[in-house]
């Protein structure tokens, strides 16, 4: 089942297959900024090599706030999991700070709350 992000031009939905599950979430030039920071930080991380607990840092940064949505969302969506962004074919500076985002590390903020429903 996928789950993930349809980005458009003032936000982003969740979904689950084709449904939007909860209200639209606007994006506004503090969020993209924290988008930029989180994915500047997680580049040096991988580039320094650091080990899984400082990546994880940044991916439970990344989820600040919105870890027990997605935790209901995974409770509910049947394994396995597929988590997609989508976008206009033309993104706009916001969609490229979704789409630059380190989601793909999603898995070890859940990872302890899953055990085997999120492969490492």
């Amino acid at each position: 089942m996928m789950i993930g992000l349809k980005v458009d031009n003032g936000g982003f939905d969740v979904l689950v297959g084709d449904s939007r599950i909860g209200p639209c979430w606007t994006l506004e030039a503090d969020d993209v900024g924290f988008l930029d920071q989180v994915t500047a930080r997680y580049s040096y991380l991988t580039r320094s090599r650091a080990d899984d607990a400082a990546l994880a840092g940044v991916g439970r940064k990344l989820f600040d706030g919105a870890e027990y949505e997605f935790s209901v969302l995974m409770e509910r969506t049947p394994a396995p999991l597929v988590f997609e962004v989508q976008c206009p074919r033309t993104p706009t500076e916001s969609a490229w700070a979704v789409l630059r985002a380190p989601w793909a590390h999603w898995r070890t903020v859940l990872w302890p709350q899953f055990g085997s429903w999120v492969a490492p």
